[in-house]
């Protein structure tokens, strides 16, 4: 009586194979898309922040007759709080200021986004927002 063969094809394991395959395949491209989330979070986001903090400090500091219109140059020679182009480990960032940020005259930021690149990346960006007299900071998708 003919014993049956005991163990795996060459096709049973070339499926495998091609499944484990996939799998890893999968798990690299997840993998990457992690990897620029925590560096823009470890890098640009607390730059971003800074910069969203100092200028809410600036407007409630320096109370104008009427709203003031703030970029980036008045917050770089005012202060020094928005450093743009600085050299961080996984590249050059940059910052940008999104919509009119106002200084209103009750001393809060009103309205605005401020957005931090970091040239090598681009799945992610910090983004700060001021919005009615909040901010709220967050990574977030390009």
């Amino acid at each position: 009586m003919p014993h049956p063969s005991k163990g795996f094809t060459l096709l049973e394991l070339m499926i495998v194979i091609g499944i484990i395959a996939v799998l890893a395949s999968l798990a690299i491209a997840n993998y990457q898309k992690f990897r620029q989330k925590a560096l823009v979070a470890s890098y640009a986001l607390p730059s971003v922040r800074g910069c969203a903090l100092g200028l809410a400090s600036f407007c409630a500091e320096y109370r104008w007759e009427s709203n003031e219109t703030i970029d980036l140059s008045t917050c770089s020679t005012a202060r020094n709080f928005c450093h743009n182009n600085t050299q961080t480990p996984p590249g050059n960032y940059t910052i940008i200021f999104n919509g009119t940020l106002t200084c209103s005259q009750s001393g809060h930021v009103v309205n605005g986004t401020i957005i931090g690149k970091i040239e090598n990346i681009n799945l992610y960006q910090a983004v700060c927002t001021f919005d009615n007299q909040t901010l709220k900071c967050d990574v977030k998708a390009q």
